[in-house]
């Protein structure tokens, strides 16, 4: 009841506005297309949305261009196995050809007769001969004459009134230029006659070859001088 009372007094508290809407004569309303309206505009909107559906559309990812590969490395062929060699017969001596070129007798003559002649020039290779030992135990050589000593060298130191036959030994060491250094007595005949002295005495004057060894000179090795005298005279017969 309470709720129909309250409808009846807002009718009535209504009425009055109706009258006098009524009195006021017919109203004219404009309709409006709100459908055209709100089809325009989203219209308008469409290609700003899909606009920003681009932008946000994460970017196509592009894959990497092919990388070109080496050519294949092409493999040598395996070695081939060298076919078996034949037996060889029994007590056959296999020389290469150098070894055989070097059994020419023919050639081993005229190589041997080249020598000969150099030797006889006083060029040869072959090594000085071996005598015996140095102070200190080195080896000793037959000395060599570069140049042969003059009798006038060896007259000034020749023993006074000295007559007859007789010889004399030294040793000395070699040194640049064909000299001799450090000589020392070795032996003489007849025994204490001088002549070993004479000959020490006047050895830096002497011109000696260096010993030969191996197609080398020897410098600073070691000689033996054997000098031979007659009848007082300085004349040497053999080094």
């Amino acid at each position: 009841m309470v709720v129909y009372a309250l409808i009846l007094v807002g009718l009535l508290s209504l009425a009055p506005k109706i009258a006098d809407m009524a009195q006021s004569g017919t109203k004219s309303f404009k309709l409006i297309n709100v459908t055209d309206d709100q089809g325009k505009e989203e219209k308008k909107q469409a290609p700003r949305q899909q606009r920003q559906a681009a932008e946000e559309r994460p970017a196509e990812v592009k894959p990497p261009p092919p990388v070109a590969l080496p050519p294949p490395v092409a493999l040598p062929p395996p070695p081939v196995a060298p076919p078996n060699a034949p037996p060889m017969p029994p007590n056959m001596i296999i020389m290469s050809r150098q070894d055989f070129a070097s059994t020419d007798i023919s050639k081993m003559a005229r190589s041997a007769q080249s020598g000969t002649q150099t030797a006889q020039n006083g060029q040869g290779g072959a090594d000085s001969e071996e005598v015996g030992q140095g102070p200190n135990g080195e080896q000793l050589y037959a000395a060599d004459w570069h140049v042969r000593p003059r009798g006038n060298e060896l007259a000034f130191y020749m023993p006074k009134n000295r007559r007859g036959s007789g010889w004399g030994e030294i040793i000395c060491q070699t040194i640049p230029d064909y000299r001799v250094d450090n000589c020392r007595q070795l032996g003489e005949s007849p025994r204490g006659s001088g002549l070993s002295s004479a000959l020490r005495q006047a050895a830096w004057q002497f011109r000696v070859k260096p010993p030969r060894v191996g197609g080398r000179l020897l410098v600073g090795a070691w000689v033996r001088i054997h000098y031979d005298f007659y009848d007082g005279r300085t004349e040497q017969q053999q080094p």
